[in-house]
């Protein structure tokens, strides 16, 4: 519904800013070594929404540079939230008004071009069917050796809680009504299949959600 109300979408965005500022730090901190493997990382952000995750990457590694790929009735608010930081900040955060799921919008996305590729509160929230060709382009976009960040609300494998996780799946059905009930092992198989490895889970939002970090193999 963001395609067609900019009010809502301008509305929603900002409104999540300060919440995923928060996320975005304790992301950092339960992944130090993001900094350490990359420290000019190139990060693209998908389905970034306010680019709080890319304006906080830009403030915690001092090289960094990040693109916010989102709707384009988003990213008009995004552009605005991103003019608002210090110079050293925004000069190092970029947009691109693109779809995320449609896997033929990701043509001005230049293959092998980016160090982390994240995808915050974005599997939860498109269908299940879409899945696999947006990890295909998370794919696609990384460099050899580049990493994938899912972050989503997540049951546990036996998909028995945590019930904080489960009440939000619950509510999400109204929004996403054919979207994938989001436990680990279903999300690293499609990983799998579009050629990751390595992939570990991490919690991050205690009882609520997880992270997910799956690796491109070195050329």
């Amino acid at each position: 519904w963001f395609d067609s109300d900019p009010e809502a979408a301008k509305n929603y965005t900002k409104a999540q800013h300060n919440g995923s500022l928060a996320t975005a730090y304790a992301l950092h901190k339960r992944l130090p070594e993001l900094a350490s493997d990359f420290p000019s990382m190139r990060m693209l952000d998908v389905g970034g929404g306010s680019g709080a995750f890319s304006i906080v990457t830009s403030r915690v590694i001092q090289d960094a540079t990040a693109v916010v790929l989102d709707l384009p009735n988003v990213i008009e608010t995004t552009k605005s939230i991103i003019s608002e930081e210090e110079e050293s900040v925004r000069s190092r955060v970029s947009t691109l008004a693109l779809s995320a799921t449609d896997p033929g919008s990701w043509e001005n996305v230049q293959d092998e071009s980016f160090d982390v590729v994240l995808l915050s509160y974005v599997s939860g929230s498109i269908p299940s069917e879409a899945l696999a060709g947006l990890y295909s382009n998370t794919f696609r976009a990384l460099k050899p050796g580049g990493k994938a960040i899912i972050h989503d609300f997540f049951l546990s494998n036996d998909g028995r809680g945590p019930p904080n996780a489960a009440l939000w799946a619950l509510a999400h059905i109204s929004v996403n009504p054919t979207g994938m009930g989001l436990i680990p092992k279903r999300v690293i198989n499609i990983l799998s299949e579009q050629g990751f490895i390595a992939p570990r889970v991490h919690e991050l939002i205690p009882g609520m959600t997880k992270v997910i970090v799956a690796k491109k193999k070195n050329a």
